[in-house]
């Protein structure tokens, strides 16, 4: 793709972008443009992501069950950030009780559609198997509300794990609000459909290319190509 000289950089937001959505801004972030950020402080929820995945990986470096001593006080985040951090720590050691052998993906960033050139990019940070031998994904989310697994995300598992296991079982939890769903498998059929929907999701914006237009609404919200945009220059 000419457009796209290093591949698409596709993402859930835009596999979720709606027809409201400002095509400019998603083209320009496939394209990995990086804009002017107005902020660049870091992101507090996903410090606190990141560093219970990691917790997590360490504690499940052979096959137990986690306990909350896996979870040592963090000293480098804020009050607020360690409290959100010990209740996912409390979270993930309730809702998850079974032993779990973690295994890192070859990237736990992105993967590449040899067919499209689409480089899938979703962190997948918590895969291993369990006592019987099962891959699983355990798809965590640090927030005070019910679990949540939508189309979207598991799709990106299916495309994110494709070379990593023929099928597997995907755990969906709400750390905060101590909420697991019931588990969902991902098989070759499931896959292949959510290949396929993904690639059309995202071939309406790769599609536009250089003909992508902007769209003034709740996307130039914290939009770093903002300054360049044709919308709002006067």
């Amino acid at each position: 793709m000419e457009s796209f000289p290093n591949g698409p950089r596709v993402t859930a937001r835009h596999l979720r972008a709606d027809d409201d959505a400002c095509a400019r801004r998603i083209v320009n972030e496939m394209r990995q443009y990086r804009g002017i950020h107005k902020s660049k402080g870091s992101n507090r929820a996903f410090d606190v992501a990141q560093r219970i995945a990691s917790d997590v990986g360490l504690a499940h470096t052979e096959l137990r069950a986690a306990m909350l001593s896996d979870f040592p006080k963090p000293h480098d985040l804020s009050v607020e950030e360690c409290r959100a951090y010990e209740g996912a720590a409390h979270g993930y050691v309730t809702v998850f009780p079974e032993p779990f052998n973690a295994v890192a993906l070859a990237d736990s960033w992105e993967s590449v559609d040899q067919d499209t050139g689409n480089r899938w990019i979703a962190p997948v940070a918590i895969t291993g198997h369990d006592s019987a031998g099962t891959a699983h994904v355990r798809d965590i989310k640090i927030l005070n509300a019910p679990a949540t697994l939508d189309q979207t995300s598991l799709a990106m598992i299916a495309l994110r794990t494709a070379d990593w296991a023929t099928a597997v079982v995907v755990d969906a939890a709400s750390l905060l609000s101590v909420d697991r769903l019931q588990p969902v498998l991902i098989d070759s059929e499931t896959r292949d459909e959510a290949t396929q929907w993904a690639r059309m999701r995202a071939a309406r914006w790769t599609g536009l290319g250089p003909d992508a237009r902007p769209k003034s609404g709740r996307d130039c919200n914290g939009c770093p190509f903002v300054t360049s945009c044709p919308a709002h220059q006067r």
